[in-house]
């Protein structure tokens, strides 16, 4: 269990998600949002950074935005480390970990549609979002978004493999 924890220790924060996993669970694969979905934050602080020039100059209130700059670029990269998506031999698992911790969970028995959306950035990109609907419910339980196709793929196989089974 503690190998569990340490093999998927990476970026900004421990991932705990072994609290989670049931008996024999295995994770298959571990992603993020893709940077892309970040892409205003980053193009947002690399504007500010490039105030930087008003140090130079000798404009003080310039160097000010250089450092907003820089913050919005690592708050964008926490926000999108603070974004799990799992995919386990058993079920789908998304889990939010910021400040709180939000976990949300889809075994593949209970999953009944699987949808991926692309607006026309995202079709450019390679990217998307795939909303997961489970029995039981009309609205979508679990969402994935900033992924690639493949990852939609992973998901699907897993879920075919479950309803033959069952």
């Amino acid at each position: 269990m503690l190998e569990t924890f340490i093999s998927l220790k990476k970026g900004y924060f421990p991932v705990a998600i072994h609290e989670e996993l049931h008996e024999g669970e295995k994770i298959i694969l571990e992603t993020h949002p893709h940077r892309w979905v970040y892409a205003a934050w980053y193009a947002v602080g690399i504007v500010l950074m490039f105030s930087l020039y008003g140090l130079l100059i000798g404009i003080p209130y310039l160097a000010f935005g250089a450092f907003l700059g820089i913050l919005v670029i690592i708050l964008a990269g926490i926000l999108r480390r603070a974004d799990n998506y799992y995919v386990t031999d058993k079920r789908i698992i998304h889990e939010y970990r910021l400040i709180s911790r939000k976990v949300s969970s889809a075994f593949y028995t209970k999953v009944q549609d699987l949808h991926f959306t692309q607006n026309p950035f995202e079709r450019i990109l390679g990217i998307g979002t795939v909303h997961i609907n489970t029995a039981g419910g009309a609205d979508i339980e679990l969402s994935f978004r900033g992924i690639t196709p493949a990852v939609k793929r992973i998901i699907e196989e897993h879920v075919g493999k479950h309803h033959v089974q069952h």
